[in-house]
């Protein structure tokens, strides 16, 4: 949660270190924990987040998506209640540490075979996942997964790109464990 919508809230929480880890690595940040709950506009479903994170600021790496741009391309999409989405407007991350938070209750998929969005409805309204083609800034189309990273505007050869991805993946999956390469275990020393 925003340290923002924290103190439009009144939430008061514990304060301490975090330490925050992204494929850029682990940053200490100080933020408070609490707790709160959260609805949906409608009342219907309520859901309880025992801890929630109040971080002073939330760095999204999101990008501005138009809703009509999406609507008019992706037929599937075009009678769904979408908003215009910035990153700005995002002030809570809910986790899967909330599970029911993220049923599906409906899907829209694109034409088969065809990569696109895809609309989910979910406990809180329609919510667009997937791939979403190049922004239209970028002289040429590459598609780039929104949920999981970065929109990439440069065109690179499929082998640099999976060199890439393939970095990113263990920057991530190692994240908090010792790396350093001149280090071996001693069952390894010992077959040497």
């Amino acid at each position: 949660m925003s340290g923002q919508l924290s103190r439009r809230l009144k939430m008061h929480g514990t304060e301490q270190m975090f330490n925050i880890c992204t494929v850029h690595g682990v940053t200490q940040t100080l933020g408070a924990q609490s707790q709160c709950t959260i609805s949906a506009i409608d009342g219907s479903v309520s859901f309880s987040i025992d801890p929630v994170i109040v971080m002073p600021k939330l760095d999204l790496s999101a990008r501005p998506v138009s809703r009509k741009v999406l609507q008019s391309t992706w037929t599937h999409l075009y009678d769904l209640p979408l908003h215009d989405g910035f990153s700005d407007d995002v002030e809570m991350l809910i986790g899967m540490n909330v599970p029911l938070a993220h049923r599906h209750y409906d899907l829209r998929l694109p034409k088969s075979k065809s990569p696109g969005p895809i609309g989910v409805r979910t406990p809180f309204g329609w919510t667009v996942v997937g791939q979403v083609p190049a922004a239209q800034q970028c002289l040429e189309p590459h598609t780039g997964h929104i949920s999981i990273r970065r929109h990439i505007c440069t065109s690179a050869s499929q082998l640099e790109e999976l060199k890439q991805n393939w970095e990113r993946f263990w920057k991530m999956e190692s994240c908090g464990i010792d790396n350093d390469r001149n280090k071996c275990s001693t069952s390894v020393q010992f077959m040497e």
